[in-house]
This record gives structure tokens, C-alpha cells and sequence, in this order.
């Protein structure tokens, strides 16, 4: 950019995204497999993206849906109807080189606040990485994720339909960012500015 703002006609960003990021007991049994003793209760789901890194890594910027929370180690893998994947994902997610995390899903809430939000944002606030979906306090919510590259800047914005087995009276109104008109049009006012 220059010193008025203005973005440099010829700035390029390269981008690739990814889809739902939803791993299944399997997945977490297999990067239990993968960091030593099974059922030492470490996990090693970085080699699940070992071939898409190389692309992954080479994008500017890289987005994934983060599907399911980190709801805590003690839970464990779990699967379907309610998710919990374990705090290395994380790690795993950032190593491949993603770097915009969007958690706003069906799943969020799976296994309540702590699970799906407190302890899950804990976890990612210690990452280099834009975070949004899902929010620990009113603060956390009204936060605009927003990343740089090459002279842009890019907000990323996420909503979810509804979540499994709650209705949106039941939980913080902040913890989940669910599809709402009025909500996106505010975001995307604040995201420009």
C-alpha cells in the first residue's frame, strides 16, 4: 500500500481454501497411532496433511473450517453426534500452513460452552492465525478478524445456520456467530472501515 491507503494496482494475493476440517474418531486414533504409545493421550494429526502442506504453504493466505472445537484433551477424540477433536489439531493446522480459521458450525456447541468455546478459543488465541466463528466473551465476538498480505487487507467473516441439540436462546449470544442479517450487515460495515 501506499502512505494514502490506497492498494497498489499491480498487489497480488494468492489464496487457497479448504473445506470442513470434521475428523471422526478414526482420524484421532490414527494421530494417537502417529505421536507414540496408543493411548498415551498425545496426538499427531500433522502427518494427515502432509500432502496438501506444499500447497497449503504456498498461498498467501490459506482458509480452513475448522468444523469441530478443541473441547479439551480429558474429552478425547469423539465422533459423531458430538465432535471433540484435541488441542493438537492446532498445531496441525498451523504447521500446514493455514492461516484463517473459521468455527462457526453445526458442531460448535457440541458439548457446551467450556468444550466448544472456552476452552476451544483458548487454545487458538495462542496461534498465529485470524480466528472467528466462535467467541469466549462479548469482546472476543465483536472483534473484526481481519489479515494483511502484499498492501490488502482481508476480513474473514463466519456464520452458522444452528447448532445440534440447542436452540440460539440457550447459549451466550456471543459464543456463536449464527446466520443474521442485521449481525453480517454490521460486520461487514465495521470489516471495512
Amino acid at each position: 500500500g501506499s502512505s494514502d491507503g490506497a492498494v497498489a494496482p499491480d498487489a497480488r494475493v494468492s489464496f487457497v481454501a479448504v473445506g470442513d476440517n470434521l475428523p471422526e474418531t478414526s482420524i484421532g486414533a490414527y494421530a494417537d497411532a502417529c505421536a507414540g504409545e496408543v493411548g498415551d493421550s498425545l496426538y499427531d494429526y500433522a502427518p494427515i496433511y502432509a500432502a496438501i502442506k506444499p500447497y497449503v504453504e504456498s498461498a498467501d493466505l490459506a482458509y480452513v473450517k475448522q468444523e469441530t472445537h478443541l473441547g479439551g484433551d480429558d474429552i478425547g477424540p469423539r465422533g459423531w453426534p458430538s465432535f471433540n477433536t484435541t488441542d493438537a489439531m492446532a498445531d496441525a493446522i498451523v504447521d500446514t500452513g493455514f492461516d484463517l480459521i473459521a468455527s462457526a458450525s453445526n458442531h460448535s456447541y457440541d458439548w457446551g460452552y467450556y468444550g466448544a468455546v472456552e476452552h476451544s478459543r483458548e487454545v487458538w488465541n495462542q496461534k498465529p492465525v485470524a480466528f472467528t466463528g466462535t467467541a469466549s466473551s462479548e469482546e472476543e465476538a465483536a472483534q473484526v478478524a481481519v489479515v494483511e498480505r502484499n498492501g490488502i487487507s482481508f476480513a474473514l467473516l463466519d456464520y452458522t445456520y444452528g447448532v445440534n441439540g440447542y436452540t440460539r436462546d440457550s447459549l451466550p449470544s456471543y459464543a456463536v456467530n449464527f446466520i443474521d442479517e442485521a449481525r453480517i450487515e454490521s460486520d461487514v460495515a465495521r470489516a471495512r472501515e
